[in-house]
């Protein structure tokens, strides 16, 4: 088994909530992300935040409930208290199926008139080394931008994509913090740079 000591020692931020630290803001941000990807705004959240594994300040732990604009529900866990090993997973349920995601790959695809898509040959998981996280996604994003300048279009992820991420974040925090439902709209940009 791998510790996260290293991972944590090797950047301190990881473990510093006004750095981006913490399971949710640092790893959990990106299924965030996908989920507002497939499902749209939210209209509020509830979450629950501990530190169950570390000593450090942050949450190592996160569980929040999503309420998606669409009526969509959704569940997001975040921990790296836990052993390392297990890939980030996605469950996704439907009226007319369901599937499951672990990183790149496409473990169940339960739906019967969709043919299953292939897996991405994408940089896999770091979930059994920490350490061993790669930087080709943020790397193919930053060449997009470059393109998107140089093409005058939109890039494939805006600011708006981002900062919609980072104020779903910051409800979560929020709704742990408080012990009450929070709608991301009640957190403007101004309390975002702040926190």
């Amino acid at each position: 088994m791998v510790s996260l000591r290293p991972y944590y020692a090797e950047k301190p931020w990881r473990s510093e909530a006004e750095h981006g630290g913490g399971s949710l803001f640092n790893q959990g941000v990106h299924n965030l992300d996908l989920m507002l990807w497939l499902f749209g705004a939210v209209d509020s959240v509830q979450g629950k935040t501990a530190t169950l594994g570390h000593t450090h300040a942050v949450e190592d732990t996160t569980a929040a409930l999503l309420s998606f604009a669409s009526g969509t529900l959704g569940v997001i866990v975040t921990s790296t208290a836990l052993p390392p090993g297990r890939p980030a997973v996605l469950r996704l349920f439907t009226d007319r199926g369901s599937c499951e995601l672990a990183n790149d790959s496409i473990v169940r695809w339960d739906f019967a008139d969709v043919a299953e898509p292939p897996s991405a040959a994408g940089v896999g998981s770091a979930a059994s080394d920490p350490k061993a996280i790669g930087i080709e996604g943020h790397v193919a994003q930053w060449r997009d931008f470059v393109q998107a300048v140089r093409e005058r279009r939109p890039p494939a992820s805006t600011f708006r994509d981002g900062f919609e991420a980072a104020r779903l974040v910051d409800a979560v925090y929020r709704s742990a913090a408080e012990g009450r439902a929070v709608c991301p709209n009640e957190i403007s940009a101004e309390a975002i740079h702040a926190s």
